[in-house]
C-alpha cells in the first residue's frame, strides 16, 4: 500500500489523506457532513448497526473530495462499508 500524505485527524470525528491520489476519508457523520458527503441515506442502517453495539465508521474514497461534495460517494460503496461495521465492535 502506497504511503498516506495530506494527512489529517480530527479529534472525535476521524481522519483524512490522500493516498494514490485519492482523498480517503473515514469517519463519523460529523466528518462526511463537514466534508460535504450525504449521509441520510445511511442514518437508518447505521441505527440498526449501533443498537447491536457496532461502532459505525462511513468511508468516503474520492480523487477529489470536493467533487464527492456534488456527486457523493458512491451509495453501493457507502453501503458496503456499512455492512462491513457489523462485525466490529
Amino acid at each position: 500500500m502506497d504511503k498516506a500524505e495530506q494527512f489529517d485527524s480530527a479529534s472525535g470525528i476521524g481522519i483524512k489523506g490522500v493516498v494514490s491520489v485519492k482523498t480517503l476519508a473515514i469517519g463519523n457523520a460529523t466528518l462526511m457532513e463537514q466534508l460535504g458527503i450525504d449521509v441520510v441515506p445511511l442514518a437508518n442502517q447505521a441505527e440498526v448497526l449501533r443498537a447491536r453495539g457496532a461502532s459505525v465508521m462511513l468511508l468516503c474514497a474520492s480523487a477529489d473530495i470536493d467533487r464527492a461534495r456534488s456527486t457523493d460517494c458512491s451509495q453501493s460503496e457507502a453501503d458496503s462499508k456499512a455492512g462491513n461495521a457489523t462485525n466490529m465492535r
